[in-house]
């Protein structure tokens, strides 16, 4: 498991990969859960991973992610059986984020559904899929403006 972990590691220092950390109010709990990973580039994705370039939501949940760390955002994900794609924070305010390209699907709602009954305090919900993802830019602006102190 050390030699994996250098690995990461490695790649993260040569920018080849970002480690995603998991999302909670507690820096503890967060570093004892698994970061998820995303390549620089949605290629990398496509040379290791042998699906030939199928996997379209991978590629645009990698897209989603680079353009919020691009921001500068703080961004996690979120799982506690199902799965939020990230969370952008910024003191306790946070706002989740679903990805998928087929569209928002049930399996979408009832991880909504169990993020807001842990953080029912969390701004609306931004789902990001095929068609709305050339206007996302917007999204970020919005999520930047909610971030913002009153």
């Amino acid at each position: 498991m050390d030699t994996v972990a250098h690995c990461l590691e490695a790649c993260e220092q040569a920018y080849l990969l970002f480690g995603c950390p998991h999302f909670s109010y507690s820096e503890r709990q967060s570093a004892h859960r698994n970061k998820k990973y995303y390549p620089i580039d949605t290629a990398l994705h496509r040379a290791v991973s042998g699906t030939g370039g199928r996997d379209r939501g991978k590629a645009l949940e990698t897209f989603v992610f680079l353009s919020l760390r691009r921001r500068a955002l703080p961004v996690g994900y979120w799982r506690d059986g199902s799965e939020v794609d990230f969370v952008v924070r910024s003191g306790k305010s946070v706002i989740p984020v679903q990805v998928s390209w087929e569209g928002e699907q049930e399996r979408h709602k009832l991880a909504l559904r169990q993020f807001y009954e842990r953080h029912p305090h969390a701004l609306d919900p931004i789902f990001v899929e095929a068609t709305n993802a050339p206007f996302f830019a917007t999204e970020v602006d919005r999520i930047e403006a909610a971030m913002l102190p009153a």
